[in-house]
């Protein structure tokens, strides 16, 4: 094609718009009905091959409000009961008030919390009160699956569900919210990723090099090795370093969108 002096433009472009079409499926694939049918796979092995169903969890911290806390050390979701639950109100950067339980029971029947062997400690700033108690009903913004939630049911939501699930755990200060959003954005930016190593693979393919379409394809999976090595670290700082996840998932299209560029460039000579 270089002998024959065809231009890049001509020989890109129905390459160009079937990516293109290919990104704008695969956009509704990754953000609806991949997780939809991730989730139907996920919950038949989960229930009949692995038998692996999350019940207990431990050292479970959760906000339920700017200044309410709350902290289970072990909790068991096939009895709905925890050990050593403890909850904190602030008020600016004061404690008020602290309660200690040694033991936690959800009541289905009235949606509320039993804490058994209470110690109440409050502080109006000058002086602190120490209450103890054999059981404390409470009522609190929390249902026991929030104490199990499995993370890596993630990718079994919906795109929708899924903003609704990160704002959810980011306004109750789930440490692990990156992970929701980094899913969230990921599957956008997959799809556009297509159209990116689509112009690469056109720019390396129709040029005469020594190798033939050996060194093509040698290129071709070097590209895409390191393609997948820079996806990975991003999503590792993003979930364990506190990077954007936003960021974080674009940041190898970003990467290689200059790559793309400058092969496009270099064809073109």
């Amino acid at each position: 094609m270089q002998a024959a002096g065809i231009r890049i433009g001509r020989i890109m472009r129905p390459y160009l718009v079937g990516s293109i079409l290919i990104g704008l499926v695969s956009l509704a694939f990754n953000h609806y009905l991949v997780p939809m049918a991730d989730k139907v796979i996920y919950e038949f092995e989960e229930e009949y091959i692995r038998n692996t169903k999350k019940t207990s969890d431990s050292d479970v911290h959760i906000r339920l409000s700017p200044t309410q806390y709350v902290y289970c050390m072990k909790f068991d979701l096939s009895r709905n009961s925890g050990q050593h639950f403890t909850e904190e109100k602030l008020e600016g950067t004061q404690l008020r008030e602290k309660i200690f339980a040694e033991n936690i029971q959800y009541i289905d029947s009235t949606d509320t919390w039993k804490l058994i062997s209470v110690t109440i400690r409050t502080n109006n700033g000058l002086v602190e009160k120490i209450e103890r108690k054999d059981t404390l009903i409470r009522k609190y913004n929390l249902k026991p699956k929030d104490f199990t939630e499995d993370i890596q049911r993630k990718a079994m939501m919906t795109s929708p569900e899924l903003y609704t699930k990160t704002n959810v755990e980011q306004s109750r200060g789930l440490e692990n919210v990156n992970a929701y959003g980094y899913e969230l954005h990921r599957r956008s930016a997959d799809s556009f990723a297509g159209i990116i190593l689509t112009i690469i693979a056109v720019a390396i393919a129709t040029r005469k090099i020594r190798g033939g379409s050996g060194l093509h394809l040698a290129i071709g999976i070097v590209i895409s090795a390191f393609f997948l090595l820079f996806m990975q670290f991003a999503k590792t700082f993003s979930i364990n370093s506190g990077l954007s996840p936003l960021l974080a998932a674009w940041i190898p299209n970003i990467i290689f969108s200059f790559i793309a560029y400058g092969l496009y460039l270099w064809r073109s000579k």
